[in-house]
C-alpha cells in the first residue's frame, strides 16, 4: 500500500536518524481489511530492517500486536555504519542545522532574561 518513491523517503530519513545515533521505532498499522494481509506488512516490515542493516540492526524480530506490526532498531556502531540512500555530507549537514537551532534557542532566552530585568 506504500508507494516505492513514499517508501525511499522513508529510509532516507531512518537512515539518517539512525546515523546520528538515535534509535528508531518502526510501527505498521493495519486498517480495515488489510488485517487479512498481514503477510504483506510483515515483507514490508523485513525489507526495511534489510534496507537499513548498513546503519542499524533490529532489536528483536518484528511482533504483531493487535492492528500494529511493532521493531526497535538501534544503531551500529559509529566505524560500523554505511550509509546506503543518504550520502555523508546530507547527513552532516542536518548534525549541523540542529546545533544552530539550538544555539538560536540559546539567544533568544538570554535575551528574554535581559528583557525582564
Amino acid at each position: 500500500r506504500i508507494e516505492e518513491h513514499d517508501y525511499v523517503t522513508k529510509l532516507r530519513r531512518s537512515e539518517k536518524f539512525l546515523h546520528q545515533g538515535n534509535k528508531l521505532k518502526i510501527t505498521l498499522m493495519f486498517r480495515g481489511r488489510e488485517m487479512e494481509h498481514i503477510d504483506l506488512g510483515m515483507n514490508l516490515v523485513k525489507q526495511a530492517i534489510k534496507d537499513l542493516s548498513g546503519v542499524g540492526k533490529a532489536d528483536d524480530t518484528p511482533k504483531l500486536s493487535g492492528r500494529f506490526i511493532i521493531v526497535n532498531l538501534s544503531p551500529l556502531p559509529q566505524n560500523q555504519r554505511v550509509l546506503r540512500y543518504n550520502s555523508e555530507e546530507e547527513a552532516e549537514v542536518e548534525d549541523t542545522e540542529e546545533e544552530s537551532d539550538e544555539d538560536f534557542s540559546e539567544e533568544n532566552a538570554e535575551g528574554a532574561e535581559a528583557i525582564s530585568s
